[in-house]
């Protein structure tokens, strides 16, 4: 069964025009001028009060669309979590993102520490988790931040990563950093594809070995090969390969009961950091197959759970009273049908429900039909 999903009001503009993100100009003192960002919001953003992570990506003029489509998509069936996506547009790629002596990635970096992470923080509602993911010189970058700043992000994607610039020099500095200082919990995720040239995956597999034979406990790491991409196209299945075993454990595929979901993402929590919970539809899934198997009692846990988590969605507390109502408790159904009308005061379905418990009916719909079947 394929739930009906629609396209949030806030992605269509008055001249019926799609948006997918905002281009933000930034005043940088580093940089001494405008820097260009792209910024995607999830698309729960406006009717929501908590923070969201933040994926960071380099080359973002090529690779903003496909990387938050790919974040939009996998988020909404629970795959990850909903993020926001910041892309950089580069003033000079090159120099930006070199790691050599004469390289600009000290600067870079500045702007990222002092500019770029503390304006987002500043405007959007953020978790203190991020991810950078980087391309070709932007894979070099993301592995230069990983030795160089490990506070800086807490993941790292580095897609045909050019680890051979500058004589390999960032090798030299991954070997130091790992042999010798203690290492901050982090991640980091390699790729290079079949295309890419034998600079490219010498260097690469020079990395993987030393994180073979060094990486400490607190580093999680994961390197594939895509043998059917080349170099231009192996971001998009990097930046998917990524964050797919960044967040492996995401999905929860337990039994169906309040107690195990909320153990389940508390272990998330704990292990990422920052409050981790799972999609609206998907908790609401679990609650109806309760119903269906006629385990109401459990079922209202499920719902009062998922009202509590996600408190600005109305479909919740429209399915919480529901179930209260298939359980006789008409004050506690009444409650959340308010509270649902309150979220959604258009809904004419909910009005009449309320006018009919109001008035002492205990059964103002057909008892058949499932808690918030129609909205969740």
């Amino acid at each position: 069964f394929q739930e009906e999903v629609t396209l949030p009001s806030d992605r269509v503009t008055n001249g019926n025009q799609i948006t997918i993100g905002q281009t933000v100009s930034l005043p940088s003192e580093v940089f001494g001028g405008d820097r260009q960002v792209l910024v995607y919001l999830p698309d729960d953003y406006s009717r929501t009060n908590g923070g969201y992570p933040v994926v960071y990506l380099l080359d973002g003029a090529f690779f903003f669309l496909p990387t938050a489509g790919l974040v939009d998509f996998y988020s909404r069936i629970n795959r990850m979590p909903r993020m926001i996506v910041v892309a950089v547009v580069h003033s000079n790629r090159t120099h930006e993102l070199s790691t050599a002596a004469s390289g600009g990635s000290a600067q870079f970096t500045s702007f990222l520490r002092e500019e770029l992470i503390p304006y987002i923080d500043g405007h959007f509602r953020t978790e203190p988790f991020r991810i950078l993911i980087g391309h070709s010189l932007g894979g070099l970058f993301s592995v230069h931040s990983l030795f160089e700043a490990p506070d800086l992000f807490q993941a790292h994607i580095a897609a045909s990563p050019a680890l051979y610039w500058n004589g390999g020099s960032e090798l030299d500095r991954a070997r130091g950093v790992l042999t010798s200082a203690p290492s901050p919990k982090n991640y980091l995720y390699l790729t290079y594809s079949g295309g890419d040239g034998e600079n490219i995956r010498t260097s690469t597999d020079a990395l993987v070995d030393l994180l073979g034979e060094s990486a400490p406990a607190s580093l999680g790491w994961k390197f594939d090969f895509l043998p059917d991409d080349r170099h231009n196209s192996s971001p998009v299945r990097s930046v998917l390969g990524g964050l797919s075993h960044l967040f492996s454990a995401w999905t929860y595929s337990g039994e169906d009961t309040a107690e195990a979901l909320m153990e389940h993402y508390q272990r998330l929590s704990d292990h990422f950091g920052f409050e981790c919970r799972p999609e609206v539809g998907n908790v609401a899934s679990r609650g109806r197959s309760l119903i269906r198997r006629g385990n109401v009692a459990e079922a209202i846990q499920v719902f009062e759970y998922n009202a509590r988590i996600h408190p600005e969605a109305a479909e919740t507390h429209e399915a919480l009273g529901s179930a209260h109502r298939r359980a006789g408790n008409i004050p506690m159904a009444i409650a959340a049908y308010e509270r649902a009308l309150e979220l959604r005061p258009e809904n004419r379905e909910i009005s009449e429900i309320l006018r009919e418990l109001r008035g002492g009916g205990t059964n103002p719909i057909n008892p058949a039909v499932e808690p918030g079947r129609g909205s969740i």
